[in-house]
């Protein structure tokens, strides 16, 4: 199959083009809307609507900015195949005082990639926040990995 903008070879289904971007057929994810009249929706942490319970649609997000302080900070922003910016991160400090900076790339072939990416970086920055910096360095990250 080729992209009908630049006329690269993508693979056969493909919704966007990584080469240029261009968005090919229109994404076939869930129609998500929730039922309470315009701005009356109240979404919690997981995006469902506490009033009426349906999954609210979120605008998307194209450039987050997490800074910490003057000298630690992360930004992330929509890239060229996808129409939200399906990656999440976070940077903090531990109680015992450690840097702590996650990223978790969107994976494109979930339903909610957003909600799994910044899942998954809570999950991580949760378990580290614990660890003293003390012991197996790789174990513990990857304890921190299978928690998520």
């Amino acid at each position: 199959m080729k992209c009908t903008h630049c006329n690269e070879e993508i693979p056969d289904g493909s919704i966007f083009c990584e080469a240029c971007g261009e968005k090919l057929v229109e994404t076939l994810l869930p129609n998500y809307s929730c039922e309470c009249p315009t701005g009356q929706s109240k979404p919690n942490e997981f995006g469902y609507c506490k009033v009426c319970g349906i999954y609210c649609l979120q605008p998307a997000n194209t450039h987050v900015e997490i800074s910490l302080n003057s000298n630690l900070a992360a930004v992330s922003d929509i890239g060229l195949c996808h129409e939200s910016n399906q990656d999440s991160g976070d940077v903090a400090i531990s109680k015992y005082g450690n840097i702590i900076l996650v990223v978790a790339d969107g994976v494109s072939s979930s339903i909610n990639p957003e909600i799994a990416s910044e899942t998954a970086v809570k999950t991580v920055v949760e378990v580290l926040s614990d660890y003293d910096g003390n012991g197996d360095h790789v174990a513990v990250m990857k304890g921190a990995i299978q928690t998520a």
